[in-house]
């Protein structure tokens, strides 16, 4: 588990993340984080749970999201439907796996 919320953490979510295979959790809330959540996170297939509420993240939810199997809906969070700046629902392709 990667728990940073709350660290006044500012700028992209660094792609390198993506190196880190085995990671289940990954806990970025309530930062200055901003610019869009990077596809390299599809490659944290073990991931369980991706916090990303409170930032300043924008654009499209990246559709690799929906090979993340492990991730329970619940435990996806990026402000969705209270910041206009992120484009949800989830890409069409979550909508079977998730629903």
């Amino acid at each position: 588990a990667l728990r940073l919320g709350s660290n006044k953490l500012t700028g992209a979510i660094p792609t390198e993340l993506g190196n880190l295979s085995k990671l289940d959790q990954l806990v970025l809330r309530e930062n200055r984080l901003s610019q869009t959540i990077p596809s390299e996170i599809g490659k944290l297939t073990d991931l369980e749970s991706l916090l990303l509420d409170s930032n300043d993240l924008s654009g499209e939810v990246p559709p690799v999201i929906c090979e993340l199997r492990n991730l329970a809906l619940e435990d996806f969070d990026a402000d969705c439907e209270e910041n206009a700046l992120i484009s949800c629902p989830l890409p069409t392709c979550c909508t079977a796996c998730y629903s």
